[in-house]
């Protein structure tokens, strides 16, 4: 439709302005949308800070004197290393499955079929020879 000898056209210059100015507009509304976006995100857990000091390459190249500074620096209040006090999950006592009546799930069984003799005949396979002697 725009062919680039066409671009002398004055009416043609100002589409191809007004698209070209359309598409920054709509690029500098994605660009203030994503920082929007990240700064309305939700904030990590706290316990989650020596994980990413962890992944500097200041970490990785102190000595260990260094690093347990920062770590301990990062952690929480009341934390200490190893320490799972933050999160402690409800203990499981998996025996108790064991002595618990199992739930009644009947209504999710299949039918079973009903056998009869001429189901019987037609789904039991038969040996060749069995079968001669019973015709």
């Amino acid at each position: 439709m725009l062919l680039a000898e066409s671009f002398e056209d004055p009416e043609r210059a100002r589409v191809i302005y007004l698209a070209a100015g359309g598409l920054v507009v709509v690029a500098l509304l994605l660009i203030a949308g994503t920082v929007w976006w990240w700064r309305s995100a939700a904030v990590e857990h706290p316990a989650l800070a020596p994980l990413e000091v962890m992944s500097s390459k200041s970490w990785w190249k102190g000595d260990h004197r260094a690093r347990s500074q920062h770590l301990d620096s990062v952690r929480p209040d009341g934390a200490q290393p190893g320490d799972s006090s933050l999160v402690v999950p409800d203990p499981v006592d998996l025996r108790s499955v064991e002595h618990d009546d199992p739930l009644d799930f009947d209504d999710l069984r299949e039918p079973e079929p009903e056998v009869t003799k001429a189901t019987a005949r037609v789904s039991a396979p038969m040996d060749p020879l069995l079968r001669m002697s019973n015709d």
